[in-house]
């Protein structure tokens, strides 16, 4: 795919970038309502230092260690409960508390919607980490009780390792015995199914009389019964097993939960122990640095999110663009007609608005130079197959065949040929409504009366150059009508006209509009931009090409174009002036 062809998708596609760009830019600005305000508590945790003692590399991991503890302690839900009854909260606002690297700094970050909670619960619970710290801190405990603590932490470790092991062997277990059972029950799930076929079997039997029959079931019902009883009782046993491992996990997650609480409540003694042993050095101590401030500004302003949103949007709306127009199966382009049908397309007819329809007869001389490559091509087509009747359809109604037909019989007459109009269309004609007839003969009159002339209901000079034969009124079932022989008739009692164009109705609404290819040179077929499918084209173009073969081409219809719109304006009705040099040769 050409890059042309992306832009061109875009630019008709662009309502759909729109529509999801304001979408996501208004959903970032409601967004905005809800961004959470943040506030930031600095503590300094003051470790012991110095190494009097020759216990330097201990010094730094002890070090890190209480770092991380008073961090735990910060998100524990004893202290969190603390902060609750502090604050006369039911729910804490976001809290994170963060380590800074290579120092002794912890930060307590609290996000909130309201600014003075955020910084209010920042505060308070780093005063509610102090108070904790000055209850932990012990008084002079000897080298001895030290001892005693390492090898209580050895002992705890052992014993924590050989629980977990327990407890990955338990679960290891259980999911073994409900792995059996599931299969189990699927085994008894089959033997019950068979053994009600079985027994069914048997019934009928007993009630036809077949003795032998009868027997040999029931034999088999007697030791598939005898299998569905040792099922059960081993389905029985693994329940029982299952039941056993669940009570038994239980038991031993609690065992390791308990001794994981006591063990970090010995490690955090044998912190206070070993701190206060260190000679020569500044007792630990947690000071507030920088207390949190009440925010004035979001985390992220509305002007940042409505920016985010409005990128968002556009690179959603290109994707959206591109999903939308793949699974639209409208018709847009030449190009993709060109890809259905080796038929080509002929030229295209603009989107005219209420004020240029006024002067739609000029339009189409003022827009020559515009058409000139489908002027071209349609005069190379009529040459080539000496066309003189044309039948100009689509696939469906409302596409806008009457006014290409009109404008066409416009562009004809302009240089100088005889076109005769005829309104097809018994269903919902329309020529009439373009041309302003409202009484008088038409195509009625001619096919229901026997001696009626088709000079005597052709509306002459309905334009320049233009007779019209109407159809003033539509009908519910035109098909006698087609195929009466005065319809048949009808293109040689006309046949000193140059051109004549048949309006008739859609192709795929209407199967009689078929019927006409016979007595047609050929077929026009319109198709409106944004409005006919691929498949319409496919299925008219198949029929046109394949049975009649009198498809002479496409013309796309409501297409935006520049029209000179001006130049038309000045050249009123009745005031065609033609250029002999761009004369479309009579048809002989």
């Amino acid at each position: 795919m050409e890059l042309k062809t992306y832009f061109t998708i875009l630019a008709r596609r662009w309502q759909v970038v729109v529509l999801v760009v304001l979408v996501a830019v208004g959903l970032a600005i409601f967004a905005s309502r809800y961004v959470d305000y943040e506030a930031e508590t600095r503590l300094q945790v003051i470790t012991p230092m110095g190494g009097s003692l020759g216990y330097t590399y201990y010094e730094t991991t002890f070090a890190n260690r209480l770092m991380n503890t008073y961090a735990q302690i910060a998100t524990s839900n004893q202290l969190k409960s603390e902060l609750k009854k502090e604050l006369g909260l039911d729910v804490l606002p976001n809290i994170t508390v963060k380590i800074i690297p290579d120092s002794e700094i912890i930060q307590i970050i609290v996000e909130s919607r309201d600014p003075a909670l955020a910084a209010k619960t920042a505060n308070t619970l780093a005063e509610l980490i102090i108070n904790r710290q000055e209850k932990v801190v012990a008084g002079s405990p000897s080298s001895e009780e030290l001892t005693l603590l390492e090898k209580r932490k050895e002992e705890f470790e052992v014993s924590i390792a050989e629980a977990q092991q327990e407890y990955n062997d338990l679960v290891q277990g259980y999911s073994q015995t409900t792995s059996k059972i599931a299969i189990l029950e699927r085994a008894m799930a089959l033997k019950d199914e068979a053994y009600q076929n079985i027994l069914d079997q048997y019934q009928r039997a007993q009630q036809a009389g077949a003795v032998t029959q009868a027997k040999t079931l029931g034999e088999e019902l007697s030791s598939l019964e005898r299998e569905m009883e040792a099922f059960d009782q081993e389905y029985e046993d693994l329940s029982v097993a299952s039941n056993t491992y669940s009570q038994q996990i239980l038991m031993a997650r609690q065992v390791i939960q308990s001794q994981q609480g006591m063990y970090a409540d010995l490690v955090a003694r044998y912190d206070n122990v070993y701190s206060s042993l260190l000679k020569e050095a500044r007792s630990q101590n947690i000071l507030i640095i920088s207390p949190a401030v009440e925010a004035t500004e979001p985390m992220l302003s509305p002007v940042f999110l409505a920016v985010l949103g409005f990128l968002g949007g556009v690179i959603g709306g290109i994707v959206a663009a591109f999903v939308v127009d793949n699974l639209d199966t409208r018709i847009y382009t030449s190009d993709q007609v060109d890809l259905l049908t080796e038929t080509p397309v002929l030229g295209a007819f603009p989107r005219l608005n209420r004020k240029q329809m006024a002067y739609q007869d000029t339009l189409f001389y003022a827009l020559h130079g515009d058409f000139l490559m489908f002027r071209k091509r349609i005069i190379k087509v009529f040459q080539n197959r000496r066309m003189k009747i044309i039948l100009v359809s689509s696939p469906n109604p409302q596409e806008g065949k009457s006014t290409v037909l009109a404008g066409i019989a416009s562009i004809l007459a302009a240089n100088r040929s005889r076109v005769l109009l005829v309104d097809a269309n018994l269903y919902k004609p329309h020529l009439h409504n373009l041309y302003s007839i409202t009484e008088g003969g038409d195509i009625y009159t001619f096919l229901n009366d026997e001696s009626c002339r088709i000079e005597d209901v052709i509306h002459k000079n309905v334009k320049p150059g233009i007779d019209l034969l109407p159809c003033l009124s539509g009908v519910d079932d035109a098909s006698e009508f087609f195929q009466s022989d005065r319809f048949k008739v009808l293109f040689e009692k006309a046949s000193t006209y140059d051109y004549i164009l048949v309006d008739t109705s859609a192709l795929m609404f209407s199967p009689e509009a078929y019927s006409l290819t016979s007595s047609a040179d050929g077929v026009l077929v319109v198709v409106r931009r944004g409005r006919t499918t691929s498949g319409d084209i496919r299925s008219v173009s198949k029929y046109l090409e394949d049975i009649s073969g009198k498809l002479l081409g496409f013309v796309i219809n409501q297409t935006p174009m520049k029209l000179a719109y001006a130049h038309a304006k000045a050249n009123r009705p009745g005031r065609f002036r033609v250029d002999p040099e761009k004369t479309i040769p009579r048809h002989s």
